[in-house]
């Protein structure tokens, strides 16, 4: 009884100094010597409790994330039973703790380098760090360094920067290091991302038992070790857990296999490097409505048929799905059936269901709960399900369990194919000819310049057949829409009525893109061969083509930029307003560079020889306002930017990584931009930089030989673009898409970069 009245006492005492020190940082530390993070941010929960004859301390666990809508099992208190002594810090320790560490952080990983690293290493309040923010605490809440170009051996800085709430170190290659051990004694850590890295070794087992803990993402590392059967636990509560693209080795425990959420999470957990036994794999069993509001029971698809392919294919595949329509179309009655899930549901995409026979069904994410849609916005992938309900098809990792990331064939979804023929047969390809050629070359006047001399774009439409070519038929209503979409951003919105619009009616023979078709346009000379069938282009100018391809199918956009300003973009993805304004009014009017880099060239050097090369283009011919090689931001192209205050909310720094193939020593004037970024769910428009390029342009033939720029004179009229870029600009900053692929869809770019015709278009078409 004593010793009991003893013990009641101290919790007296720690009650009374937990009040004082509500809202702050406590350590736990243990009789076994752990240092355990917490953070006190209720203190009538916190009073030590007799169990099992051993006194422990009790604390509250809250929830995290409601928003999500993830009602997954909830761990409502923490208990620790072998508390030695707690130690409550004050804000100035915190301070000086999280000062050091976060210097020793950025001198590990090359910070003087990194893309962003704003007010590091001063006496500026945290806050002010570039992606840190304490969110009112007294310590660190959050840690976000995606894409800053994190170089070296990652310091395990972590237990002195507080119990983190979230931390993502996302897209930087270069960063090594093992994993940072003292992370899994952080009890409030609720979101920690390291997708894209190089980190190796194994994770405590103490990792996958935080119980805060909501989304762990270290997917494509070199991680390794068995993995354990607590990673059910995370199962039990994590919304999103991606493991996947390491080197976890062994069998997979029952615990994993057998959890409820393993078919929404497999994918994310086995495509590993093909040293990890493959289990057998189940599809979903969901129960959604369907695109048309019909209850669709997946379990019951996979029974009423011998196959059946899950497919999502937002964003879109290229001509992979004009191959699985062509499958759908032959194997549908020899008990083939195709599920597609849908990232979007808009009209275009309706419109295009309609139009190209993927009649199968449809399911839309607007019809799936949070859960699924967690778990499927970025599989852009095939699984082909047995009438068992089992994967016996991924196209996420080949038959060893190697990643799809970690091929070397970048196109081992085609794959599916040649096992289809083994299951049902050759695919009998029929396609749809053309037999009325009339209206080919025929002429349309879309729109007529009011300001100024003029500028000619024309519009040529490819894979469009003869029963397309009626008056107010589907090439006048695509071509039509296309010009739409190319006016929707600044500056082209403001400057649309300097333009001259045209569309050339060109029928093809076919309208599928598969091997064996044939259409109308094969090549840049057979678009300037359309494009001259408008005889009222106005002499001695560039040519400006735009070829809109039927659908969204059609495979990588493009654009190829001759000397004179000419260009012909190929916008094989259909009538999408990102690609259109990206390549026809970024690469083709503004010749401008693009700004991303493409999926597996975040190594490349942007060398001597390079710079030679583009200076000469930028001298010569004007093209690569939006991308510079020289790094100090008071000489760059977009230094008058930087430094006008009017364009502050657009954000101009040194950011590394442009020009498509190149993820050091070039450097782009924002994070993001249409010039990086054409996802068809996401409108954001064009930086200042490229915004000035495509309006001197304009305006120089627009106007004539007499007109000089003014810079004044362009602010003025840009006040709308740069209110429109500004105000989007924060929504697309949640990851740097920069080092990512362009709108990505089974490995492939939706865009390629430009390319480059010596000459003018008039010697293209003499060669």
């Amino acid at each position: 009884m004593k010793r009991f009245i003893i013990f009641l006492l101290m919790a007296v005492s720690a009650v009374v100094s937990i009040r004082a020190q509500y809202g702050q940082h406590v350590i736990a530390k243990t009789n076994s010597g752990d240092s355990i993070h917490l953070d006190v941010n209720d203190y009538y929960q916190y009073l030590p409790q007799v169990r099992n004859g051993k006194p422990v301390w009790v604390f509250k666990n809250d929830e995290w994330l409601p928003h999500t809508g993830y009602t997954g099992k909830f761990i409502d208190q923490i208990v620790l039973d072998d508390v030695q002594s707690l130690e409550w810090r004050t804000q100035e320790e915190d301070s000086v703790d999280c000062w050091n560490a976060l210097v020793e952080l950025y001198k590990a990983t090359d910070g003087d380098h990194w893309n962003s690293n704003r007010n590091w290493c001063s006496d500026k309040p945290f806050d002010e760090w570039d992606g840190i923010s304490k969110q009112g605490y007294s310590y660190i809440r959050s840690l976000r360094l995606v894409g800053n170009n994190l170089k070296g051996e990652l310091p395990n800085v972590f237990s002195k920067l507080g119990p983190l709430f979230e931390i993502n170190l996302n897209g930087n290659p270069e960063l090594t290091g093992t994993f940072p051990a003292s992370l899994s004694r952080d009890m409030e850590l609720a979101d920690f991302q390291c997708t894209g890295n190089n980190l190796y070794g194994n994770i405590p087992i103490e990792m996958y038992e935080l119980p805060k803990l909501k989304n762990l993402n270290i997917a494509n590392n070199d991680l390794s070790g068995e993995i354990p059967a607590e990673m059910s636990h995370l199962m039990d509560k994590c919304y999103n857990i991606a493991i996947c693209g390491n080197d976890f080795s062994g069998k997979v425990p029952e615990a994993v296999t057998k959890h409820p959420r393993f078919e929404e999470l497999w994918d994310q957990i086995i495509p590993q490097k093909g040293h990890l036994e493959i289990p057998t794999i189940p599809a979903y069993t969901w129960v959604v409505p369907d695109a048309k509001n019909n209850k669709v029971d997946l379990s019951e698809v996979y029974r009423k048929n011998k196959y059946t392919l899950i497919y999502n294919f937002a964003p879109f595949s290229g001509a992979f799905t004009d191959k699985i329509i062509q499958a759908y179309r032959c194997y549908h009655d020899k008990g083939f059936e195709v599920v597609g899930m849908l990232n979007w549901f808009d009209g275009n995409l309706k419109d295009y269901l309609n139009e190209s026979g993927a009649s199968w069904i449809n399911i839309a994410y607007e019809n799936w709960d949070r859960k699924q849609l967690y778990h499927s916005w970025t599989m852009d992938i095939t699984n082909l399900v047995d009438s068992e309900g089992n994967i016996v098809f991924t196209s996420l990792m080949d038959d060893k369990g190697v990643s799809q990331a970690m091929l070397a064939n970048p196109t081992y979804h085609e794959n599916l194919f040649p096992l289809l023929e083994n299951l049902f047969g050759k695919i009998d390809l029929n396609f749809y000819t053309s037999t009325d050629y009339s209206k080919d070359g025929e002429v349309m006047t879309l729109q007529k310049a009011t300001v100024g001399q003029g500028v000619d774009i024309v519009f040529v439409g490819n894979g469009f057949v003869d029963k397309d070519m009626d008056e107010g038929g589907k090439y006048e209503t695509k071509m039509k829409e296309a010009m739409e979409e190319m006016f929707h951003y600044e500056p082209m919105a403001s400057l649309r009525d300097r333009f001259n619009v045209y569309a050339v009616k060109a029928v093809s023979a076919n309208q599928e893109f598969l091997e064996g078709a044939s259409h109308a346009i094969e090549s840049t000379t057979n678009a300037l061969e359309y494009a001259q069938k408008v005889t009222s282009l106005i002499p001695d100018r560039p040519m400006r083509v735009n070829v809109v391809y039927n659908h969204s199918n059609a495979g990588q956009s493009m654009c190829n930029m001759m000397d004179d300003g000419s260009y012909v973009a190929f916008l094989k993805n259909g009538v999408d307003r990102n690609v259109i304004a990206h390549e026809a009014c970024g690469h083709g009017i503004g010749r401008l560079y693009d700004e991303y880099v493409a999926c597996g060239a975040e190594s490349g050097m942007f060398g001597d020889e390079e710079k030679t090369d583009y200076e000469k283009m930028w001298t010569d011919y004007g093209r690569g306002a939006n991308i510079d090689w020289n790094p100090n931001l008071s000489e760059m192209k977009w230094a008058k930017f930087a430094a006008d205050s009017r364009y502050t909310g657009e954000e101009y720094k040194v950011y590394e990584g442009a020009a498509g193939y190149y993820g050091h020593g070039v450097y782009r004037p924002t994070r993001t931009s249409i010039m990086v970024n054409t996802n068809p769910d996401q409108y954001l428009g064009f930086n200042a930089p490229s915004r000035e390029a495509i309006y001197k342009y304009v305006m120089q033939e627009s106007e004539g030989a007499d007109w000089q720029f003014d810079y004044e004179t362009f602010v003025a009229f840009d006040e709308k673009g740069r209110t429109e870029f500004a105000k989007a600009l924060p929504e697309h900053w949640t990851i740097d898409l920069a080092r990512t692929r362009s709108a990505s869809d089974n490995g492939e770019q939706r865009m390629l970069p430009p390319t480059f015709i010596k000459g003018t278009w008039r010697d293209l078409l003499a060669r």
